[in-house]
């Protein structure tokens, strides 16, 4: 009898020596907190490229609202509050050329500028710019033209800087046009502020002025409401 109740024993004993360490770990795995980490939602390219041509600074991380209201020109001139990925979403539309009525505007929350978006068709594709204004003194602050497929050499020029710097410093006109066009020393469109020429493109020059002066006048609603 005796026997049996030692071999008793020493069963229970060996029993609670095993699942010990089991508990220990069960209450160290409760003890321990659980940590969630969240991801940093990054910045679209397209609004830090914004950020950079409204001369201003942001990372991948910045709250892109702290620096930008996004609003929206729609086809019927009204201006309408847009959220930050339609507004890149009309952004990308633009510049395919998939958008023309409609068109975003990205208004700096600090002073008085806006960078605004126009487009258009020309000599080989699609046009596009994004035009930095001052709202108050109605001038035109910094432009960046691009393209689809403009010959090398030729409707490319649009995209350098000493043809860009012809539009800078422009008096917006909502009602005429604001540039004028020469081409080869003749004039062939009407306007304020002479622009002269690409050689050898002029289809893409003509393009590129019509392009402004009329897109500009599209936001006549958000830079000269009524």
């Amino acid at each position: 009898m005796r026997t049996i109740l030692c071999l008793i024993f020493l069963s229970l004993f060996l029993w609670n020596c095993k699942q010990a360490p089991e508990s220990k770990k069960v209450d160290a795995d409760i003890q321990q907190p659980l940590v969630k980490t969240e991801k940093a939602q990054k910045t679209s390219p397209i609004l830090l490229k914004l950020v950079e041509f409204a001369d201003t600074t942001a990372t991948d991380t910045t709250d892109i609202t702290d620096i930008f209201v996004f609003k929206q020109l729609n086809e019927n001139g009204e201006i309408a509050s847009l959220d930050p990925k339609d507004a890149v979403s009309l952004h990308k539309k633009v510049t395919d050329a998939k958008s023309g009525e409609e068109l975003p505007i990205f208004e700096l929350k600090k002073g008085q500028k806006a960078v605004l978006m126009v487009n258009g068709r020309g000599f080989a594709g699609p046009l596009w710019a994004k035009i930095l204004v001052d709202k108050d003194a109605m001038t035109i602050e910094k432009i960046e033209f691009d393209h689809s497929a403009e010959s090398e050499g030729y409707g490319d020029g649009i995209t350098y800087t000493s043809f860009e710097k012809q539009f800078v410093g422009a008096k917006i006109d909502l009602t005429d046009n604001t540039f004028s066009l020469f081409q080869s020393g003749s004039e062939v469109e009407k306007g304020n502020q002479r622009i002269d020429g690409l050689s050898g493109a002029t289809m893409t020059s003509q393009a590129v002025v019509k392009m402004v002066n009329e897109g500009l006048k599209k936001y006549k609603g958000y830079l000269n409401p009524e």
